[in-house]
């Protein structure tokens, strides 16, 4: 289950970064593969910020998680 919503979740965020970045049609220079270059650093910026956010997100997760499990570890241990 964890891997399907996974796929589901990158399957949004490359449709997303495709409405977000058009190809090539914002930039100036006529060189196509100066265009394609120019394209690939912002989706590759983007994608690193995106990635950035997640792995804060994720952290804050894993925090609350091992905080819980503290939790339940001593009340648990503690005589009633």
């Amino acid at each position: 289950m964890r891997l399907t919503s996974a796929l589901k979740i990158s399957q949004y965020l490359l449709k997303t970064v495709q409405l977000v970045l058009p190809p090539f049609c914002c930039n100036t220079s006529s060189d196509p593969s100066s265009m394609k270059r120019q394209y690939q650093q912002r989706k590759h910026a983007m994608l690193s910020i995106w990635r950035d956010g997640v792995e804060r997100q994720l952290a804050a997760l894993n925090a609350a998680i091992d905080m819980l499990e503290q939790q339940i570890n001593r009340e648990s241990h503690q005589p009633d």
